[in-house]
């Protein structure tokens, strides 16, 4: 959410869950795709940054997908996880 108050998708990152039980602090860098000129300026006044298209790139082979895309930094975010497990022994997962 912005100054505002509009929600903005300000950027797209993915990351691994750990599957270990405890407090787990993960960064994940995120991007965007990079605009014109004009849709920069844009953004940079009014905001509102240029978008995917579509989110299908990032449901499959996002890693290798973004590569393809003329994209920018749009910041990292932190995550503190606390994993706990539920019947992992009855879905025949080990911990």
């Amino acid at each position: 959410m912005d100054d505002l108050g509009r929600l903005e998708v300000e950027g797209y990152g993915f990351a691994h869950i750990p599957s270990s039980p405890g407090t787990h602090e993960i960064s994940i860098p995120t991007w965007r795709p990079l605009g014109t000129e004009q849709q920069e300026l844009g953004a940079y006044f009014l905001g509102g940054v240029p978008k995917l298209k579509s989110t299908a790139v990032l449901v499959s082979s996002a890693h290798e997908q973004r590569f393809r895309h003329i994209t920018t930094s749009s910041g990292t975010v932190h995550l503190r996880l606390e994993i706990m497990h539920r019947h992992y022994d009855k879905e025949g997962m080990e911990a």
